[in-house]
């Protein structure tokens, strides 16, 4: 994950601040993991197995729950509202989108910018929409990832063909395949332009660090993927992960999130920072896209994740991207 992973401080701030809450004594046992992939992999194995699960709740993004919705591995919780703590934005519907029928609650969220060093190239200079990176004389000046979540979002703007025509003009110009850290690591050292795509954690830790580095979106996919916290069916503490699922998406819990590891999150624009993001979209009249946004961008996501033809799609895309085929 190129973002800051949960901390032991994090883990037990939570424990401390949920047991305080609801009059409990819970014991929180956190793994790190890898990646979000390799966690949810694990979790369909025992779904699909009948195994008990080896732990109740988890973390992750929307390409990464809805293999498992689709399958019932998580747990609906219906009256959400009655329990989440006092000050949560229930009619913020951000929190828990439609899409997830209940069954996801937002800890954080993570938009994409395009992040560029100020010392080799002007904002006036930059490329201001997906098609502009194709221009020649941005070639090999930028990096991108091999995977396509983000990337990906352009389909809820563009058609397929149209997505993959704008892609084989970025691969023409040979962009760096690489990790958003990678990216950012190449750019301050000079040898890269600007990152598309990166994540908020990325581009904070080195503004924090004093390196030549500015911030703006790409005016037609200012990409935002949310981070959610599910509840797995037959938990063995269902009840128990249900309150730490609910908690999470409060005002308590996420300043502990903020002050901890610096995540994002939109529902609380004041406390975490997103005040900046907001103003980026208002500056240039960009508009945040989600794959939660609607029934159509889920469905759309479910076709390119979870479909023998959106799995073809995505080696297309990945070829036009790193190949310019």
């Amino acid at each position: 994950m190129s973002r800051s992973p949960p901390t032991p401080e994090l883990v037990r701030g939570l424990e401390a601040a949920i047991n305080k809450h609801y009059g409990l004594n819970l014991k929180v046992s956190y793994t790190a993991a890898e990646s979000y992939a390799k966690t949810f992999s694990k979790l369909m194995t025992e779904h699909k197995t009948g195994t008990k699960p080896t732990f109740d709740a988890v973390v992750g993004q929307a390409v990464n729950i809805i293999s498992g919705m689709d399958a019932g591995a998580f747990e609906s919780i219906q009256n959400w509202k009655e329990l989440a703590p006092k000050g949560t934005p229930l009619n913020d519907q951000t929190i828990s989108p439609p899409v997830l029928k209940n069954t996801a609650f937002k800890v954080a969220d993570s938009p994409h910018f395009l992040v560029y060093n100020t010392k080799l190239i002007s904002k006036a200079d930059l490329p201001k929409k997906l098609a502009d990176f194709g221009n020649p004389k941005y070639k090999g000046k930028f990096s991108v990832l091999s995977a396509v979540a983000a990337q990906g979002l352009a389909l809820s703007m563009y058609d397929k063909e149209k997505v993959l025509d704008i892609y084989r003009s970025w691969g023409k110009n040979e962009p760096k395949i690489m990790s958003f850290s990678q990216g950012v690591d190449r750019l301050v050292l000079g040898e890269l332009w600007m990152v598309p795509f990166t994540t908020d954690y990325v581009y904070y830790r080195r503004k924090e660090a004093g390196d030549p580095v500015g911030m703006t979106v790409i005016q037609d996919l200012a990409s935002w993927i949310s981070i959610y916290t599910t509840v797995r069916m037959n938990a063995p503490n269902a009840n128990a992960a249900k309150l730490w699922a609910l908690y999470n998406t409060g005002p308590e819990a996420q300043r502990i999130w903020e002050k901890e590891i610096k995540w994002m999150n939109f529902s609380y624009p004041q406390q975490s920072g997103a005040t900046e993001f907001k103003k980026l979209l208002d500056d240039t009249g960009a508009k945040a896209v989600s794959w939660t946004d609607s029934e159509e961008t889920w469905k759309l996501m479910r076709w390119l994740f979870t479909s023998e033809e959106g799995e073809a799609y995505q080696k297309r895309l990945q070829s036009a991207i790193q190949e310019g085929r």
